[in-house]
């Protein structure tokens, strides 16, 4: 530490202060506050990183659009999205979006990835839900996420459905 003087008008007075370590051992921290803030900060951090939101959206890859854009559902399907979005009082924000394949592939090559690779994507998924806190929705928005989702095919056959998801 420096013991220079600094001359300033706006400067009433100058004091050295301790360092974190001193101010540690000085005033330690009681084990139930530590847990509260370990608790505290994951929970800022679950919601930093939207892994706290109540209604999830699958989609099988990311579009064209998406890619340009360098996000989810932003192109002319993201415009059907959000009016979707508004009809029932929601903003993207509240809704957590995520992808089976983090590529872009179209539908075709999706449909022809080898078997191992899907699965592989999958798992990803699941994993990638299972990191979530407490989702109450996840909506499949295609068949392929439906599928991934759910083992069920044919999702005009399935919409409006209540599915269960374990």
């Amino acid at each position: 530490m420096s013991n220079i003087e600094v001359y300033n008008v706006n400067v009433a007075s100058q004091e050295v202060l301790i360092t974190p370590e001193q101010l540690k051992v000085a005033l330690p921290m009681p084990e139930s506050v530590r847990d509260t803030l370990v608790a505290s900060r994951q929970v800022i951090e679950n919601i930093l990183d939207r892994r706290d939101a109540r209604i999830v959206v699958v989609v099988d890859s990311a579009r064209k659009w998406d890619v340009i854009k360098e996000g989810l559902l932003v192109g002319p399907a993201g415009s059907r999205f959000e009016e979707w979005l508004q009809g029932v009082g929601l903003r993207r924000q509240d809704v957590y979006i995520t992808t089976l394949v983090t590529e872009r592939v179209t539908k075709d090559n999706l449909r022809t990835k080898p078997k191992a690779e899907v699965e592989y994507a999958v798992e990803l998924l699941h994993q990638r839900l299972a990191a979530l806190q407490d989702p109450w929705v996840i909506v499949p928005m295609d068949e392929v996420a439906l599928t991934a989702l759910t083992g069920k095919r044919k999702l005009s056959k399935w919409r409006g459905s209540i599915l269960q998801y374990t």
